[in-house]
C-alpha cells in the first residue's frame, strides 16, 4: 500500500470502530448498504460537514451531496430530513 492509500485505510478502520454499534444497527436493517455507505451514514450521524466526509472518505466534496441523495433513496426515504432523522434515532 502507498502512504496515501494506508493513512485512508486506518482513518475508514478508525471510523469503523468507534461507529460500530450504529454500523451493526444499520447492517441488520439494511443488508445491502456498501461499506463506503455505511461510513457516510455514520460520519452524516455524527454531523460531519460535506467537505469533512470528502476528505475522510477520500472523495472530491461535490460528489458527496451525490452520494447523500442516492444513499437515503436506496435506504427507502423519500426526503433527505426523513433520512437524517433515522440515523439519529439509531
Amino acid at each position: 500500500l502507498s502512504d496515501d492509500a494506508f493513512i485512508k485505510n486506518e482513518i475508514h478502520n478508525l471510523i469503523r470502530e468507534q461507529y460500530q454499534p450504529l454500523i451493526s444497527q444499520l447492517q441488520e436493517a439494511h443488508p445491502k448498504l456498501s461499506d463506503k455507505s455505511l461510513l457516510l451514514c455514520c460520519l452524516l450521524q455524527a454531523h460531519y460537514s460535506t467537505e469533512e466526509i470528502a476528505l475522510l472518505l477520500d472523495y472530491d466534496s461535490n460528489s458527496i451531496p451525490v452520494m447523500k441523495n442516492k444513499l437515503y433513496k436506496q435506504m427507502g426515504f423519500n426526503r433527505y430530513e426523513e433520512f437524517f432523522h433515522y440515523l439519529r434515532t439509531l
